[in-house]
């Protein structure tokens, strides 16, 4: 238990330093990073949708919409994530690129 928490602190603090390059390219530690971020935060959807759906639809619709769109949202990107993180070194595309596979690439890049 001691290793899987201590694995679970090097990921959560790690797993952002692959970050795209400042001409928006990305690379396979992008790609790994990115698969790290969604699989550990992928969770922050339904809370997201929550606020996103309660200010656009008032709390009585948009809390409940909010949460089962939220939970389809993160179940997606946390697959995402695994995916990524399983293939970080292969390239997504036919020209090399490391680009994201969902949009926006993290819970924390907001449409």
């Amino acid at each position: 238990m001691k290793a899987f928490s201590i694995l679970m602190l090097m990921l959560l603090l790690f797993g952002g330093i692959g970050t795209a390059w400042a001409d928006g390219t990305a690379d396979a530690g992008t790609k790994l990073g990115r698969g790290v971020q969604n699989v550990a935060f992928g969770w922050f959807e339904v809370i997201n949708e929550i606020g996103i759906e309660a200010d656009r639809r008032g709390p009585w619709i948009g809390v409940p919409s909010g949460l089962f769109r939220g939970a389809g949202l993160a179940i997606a990107r946390t697959f995402v994530g695994v995916i990524e993180i399983l293939s970080f070194p292969v390239p997504n595309d036919s020209e090399g690129g490391y680009g994201p596979i969902i949009q926006p690439e993290t819970v924390f890049k907001r449409r």
